[in-house]
């Protein structure tokens, strides 16, 4: 809250920096959230539902936190990252780079690409790498817990009835 008051009643020559120390601190927020929740889910037991409203809020937390890896790494080096004429605009300013980041972090996670933002090279296109496995482990392994969970839950009822 501090570093967004602080943009809003500073000259634009800070510009770059505070919008550099909101993502990272976002960023880092973001991150810590998702791997508390990866821990509840499996360290507690709790109800079918809980675990999947708590796996999509990870999965959702995670994508937002991608994008403000990506947008970090193109405050630092704009060069990485090609980014499509008809959306250029919206790197001008924060709520419109952090709306195309967020897109492009769950794009990444998704493997699905537009073409909007492309990597093209170093940090970017490591960057989109770790995403795409970080996206497709993280499916796997919370599917493979829901489905491991209804089975011993099935077995249980199945050797009690």
């Amino acid at each position: 809250m501090v570093i967004g008051w602080w943009h809003h009643h500073t000259a634009g020559a800070l510009d770059h920096a505070l919008s550099l120390a909101l993502h990272a601190l976002m960023t880092l927020f973001l991150w810590a959230a998702v791997v508390a929740i990866l821990r509840d889910l499996f360290r507690r037991p709790a109800s079918g539902a809980e675990r999947v409203l708590g796996a999509i809020c990870g999965y959702i937390i995670a994508g937002d936190a991608w994008g403000g890896v990506n947008a970090i790494a193109y405050l630092l080096q704009p060069a990485a990252y090609s980014v499509s004429p008809d959306v250029t605009a919206l790197l001008a300013d924060w709520p419109g780079r952090t709306a195309l980041f967020a897109y492009y972090g769950f794009a990444q996670m998704l493997t699905i690409g537009y073409s909007d933002v492309t990597p093209v090279r170093a940090p970017a296109t490591t960057l989109s790498l770790l995403a795409s496995l970080f996206g497709l482990f993280y499916t796997a392994i919370v599917v493979a817990q829901f489905v491991g969970m209804t089975q011993s839950g099935n077995g249980d009822k199945a050797s009690r009835g």
